[in-house]
């Protein structure tokens, strides 16, 4: 019974994947732009030991965009939380690669405080806040003004600095129209001061676009391709559990967010779980339109953009996501 016993464990070892994790933990950083559950999969991925089970030894970073791009091309960081922002530095040359959507439906809502503005035809000449140009908040305002018909300048804008800025400049009266994430619109809720402005456009269902994901060098994925497979798996199963663990979810992010109020947390992560892209990419017509939009943004002529399959590549995380499914793996809480 005992050489039977031996000889079942014997199998059962064979049986392992062959990307089982190695002794020596790899050591790399990944930054997030910030604490929501648009990127609950990188903290679930590193809460629940994902990284390390793939062998890798993962700080992650909050950086906004326009830091952790620069960062990435330097080689301070490995990865980046941020593609959208990094599309505008591939559009000017920068060879980044795209290689997981982690959503693809932008979470902005355009809200006004103006009691003269009910619709977004009304804000012709108004002034939107959001947080800095050029970003994904912007994007989507161009976006939903160009499927309206309506000319980019058909408003102005402010750039707010950070989301925690139009927050204070909404309640503060200091701005009257702005672009929110769930967040903020939950903390203008809890101080009774959304029940007084009117939603213009739910960008959620109208346009498609990234607001989240992974981006790296085209050398890691040339040089490391092992690597970014590890990465990939790793916030795989992050996403995975996103998307069937609400509550080992929710409690992750009040770790993440401890000054938060609980039923702001509760509503964020029914967004994050909703948005999630479930297939880890995104339609490449979908991407077409979104490069032209950015390079608009950027001041690119449209005859300069590239192709979208030099902007995304998306054949590591087929595998990994195979590889995944292929191991049987499942999200425990």
């Amino acid at each position: 019974m005992r050489r039977l016993a031996l000889a079942a464990l014997a199998l059962a070892a064979l049986a392992l994947p062959t990307w089982t994790a190695p002794a020596s933990a790899q050591k790399l950083k990944i930054s997030y732009a910030a604490p929501n559950a648009n990127f609950a999969q990188y903290f679930a991925a590193e809460d629940k030991g994902y990284f390390k089970d793939e062998g890798l030894d993962v700080e992650l970073v909050q950086l906004g965009g326009g830091v952790a791009t620069p960062a990435l091309i330097s080689g301070d960081l490995a990865y980046s939380g941020s593609p959208s922002s990094a599309i505008s530095a591939i559009l000017r040359g920068a060879p980044l690669r795209v290689i997981l959507i982690g959503q693809s439906k932008p979470i902005y809502e355009l809200w006004s405080f103006d009691p003269a503005i009910h619709k977004l035809e009304d804000l012709q000449g108004k002034v939107v806040a959001l947080t800095i140009r050029g970003s994904t908040d912007e994007l989507a305002l161009r976006m939903i003004l160009n499927k309206r018909g309506l000319p980019s300048n058909y408003v102005a804008i402010t750039p707010a600095g950070s989301e925690a800025n139009v927050v204070a400049a909404l309640l503060s009266g200091a701005m009257q129209n702005g672009i929110l994430t769930r967040t903020e619109k939950g903390q203008l809720k809890a101080s009774h001061t959304l029940e007084k402005g009117r939603l213009l456009v739910d960008f959620h269902n109208e346009i498609r676009m990234q607001t989240g994901g992974l981006v790296t060098t085209a050398q890691e994925i040339a040089e490391h391709r092992d690597r970014a497979q590890k990465v990939l798996r790793a916030v795989w199963k992050g996403t995975l559990y996103l998307m069937s663990q609400k509550d080992g979810v929710i409690d992750i992010m009040r770790k993440r967010e401890p000054g938060v109020a609980a039923e702001v947390i509760d509503a964020d992560v029914d967004g994050g779980m909703q948005d999630v892209e479930d297939t880890g990419m995104m339609p490449m017509d979908a991407a077409a339109k979104e490069l032209l939009a950015r390079a608009e943004i950027s001041g690119v002529p449209a005859d300069k953009v590239p192709p979208a399959d030099k902007v995304y590549d998306f054949g590591p995380i087929k595998e990994a996501i195979a590889q995944v499914k292929q191991s049987g793996w499942k999200p425990q809480r």
